[in-house]
């Protein structure tokens, strides 16, 4: 899961230089939302209930892709981040879908029951080609 997430943050990153180039423009370009997220506690049964709530926000309109999971710890290259317990990535199919989703009801609900338990919050957006 790991290997995958990185590959798909080199995908979206490879996809924003495109777009700078004018190959798309942002409104139409597909966005990549990475977060990930420190807990206050990162027991193993903190990071299970996170991504169940994570999962809650699969059905909002305009996600193309939708993908969680806990830190794969057992990965340990001088490259990988390790500081995170849950990782969160979800692709739209463009910006509009992005801000829906920001203010959609679902999302709301989902960051004023999790925030007591966020000790970090780090997103990464990237537009694809």
């Amino acid at each position: 899961m790991r290997l995958f997430a990185l590959r798909l943050v080199c995908l979206s990153l490879l996809g924003s230089i495109a777009c700078v180039g004018g190959a798309a423009s942002a409104e139409d370009a597909k966005l990549i939302h990475n977060v990930f997220f420190t807990l206050n506690d990162g027991t193993p049964e903190n990071r299970a209930k996170l991504i169940a709530a994570c999962h809650t926000l699969e059905p909002i309109p305009g996600i193309d892709y939708f993908a969680v999971g806990a830190l794969a710890e057992d990965l340990e290259s001088p490259v990988n981040v390790l500081d995170f317990d849950v990782s969160l990535t979800i692709v739209f199919e463009n910006k509009k879908a992005h801000d829906v989703y920001q203010t959609h009801e679902v999302h709301v609900k989902f960051v004023d029951e999790n925030r007591p338990s966020f000790k970090k919050v780090q997103v990464y957006d990237t537009y694809l080609k």
